[in-house]
């Protein structure tokens, strides 16, 4: 998929230094969505009111409440993969999250 030119240059400066900052370098957990395209296996569970997420690749785990919960209405404690709540849209999981840790999204 081609980049817009900003996020082009972006990727060129971060792997000019080896993406020295990234959190993988460091051992931490990177983004949820760049977790998705990790080629680590992955197992999703479902059981009445979550679905629980294990990714192999930094030991990351998410939860996805599904028993109707909102989204907190303050600033919800950081968590590596944000705080989550989905519901089905026929056959599409549709998911809101908030509250990630800064340092799983740099």
């Amino acid at each position: 998929m081609p980049l817009q030119p900003w996020a082009a240059e972006l990727r060129k400066q971060r792997l000019a230094v080896h993406s020295k900052d990234h959190p993988d370098a460091h051992c931490l957990p990177v983004n949820p969505v760049q977790l998705h395209s990790h080629p680590q296996p992955r197992k999703i569970m479902q059981e009445p009111g979550l679905i629980l997420i294990l990714y192999e690749a930094n030991d990351g785990r998410r939860q996805i409440f599904m028993d109707g919960r909102a989204l907190p209405d303050n600033d919800a404690d950081p968590w590596w993969f944000g705080y989550s709540v989905g519901k089905w849209e026929g056959d599409t999981l549709v998911v809101q999250t908030t509250g990630f840790s800064r340092a799983g999204l740099d």
